[in-house]
């Protein structure tokens, strides 16, 4: 008996949109889709100049957003530019 390379679980389904804050573009994050009814996994993809496309289960989710900008100068020892959330 052969084994194959089929998915299991429950089908996911293609999401995509946009993020703003302050009706600016998010350049880059996390966005999290956690099932309200705490059966499955959550599912979760990046966030690229505003825009996010990944695959996941059908049903109520609760929505997260991660991500983080820079502000400010950078830091005169470390190079970096100081980030906030």
């Amino acid at each position: 008996m052969l084994g194959g390379c089929g998915g299991s679980g429950p089908p996911t389904y293609r999401v995509t949109g946009h993020v703003t804050w302050n009706g600016e573009a998010v350049a880059d994050g996390d966005i999290i889709f956690t099932p309200t009814d705490g059966d499955t996994v959550p599912q979760s993809g990046k966030i690229v100049a505003g825009k996010y496309d990944f695959r996941a289960t059908a049903g109520a989710k609760k929505v997260e957003i991660h991500a983080s900008r820079e502000q400010g100068p950078a830091d005169a020892t470390m190079g970096v530019v100081p980030r906030v959330p």
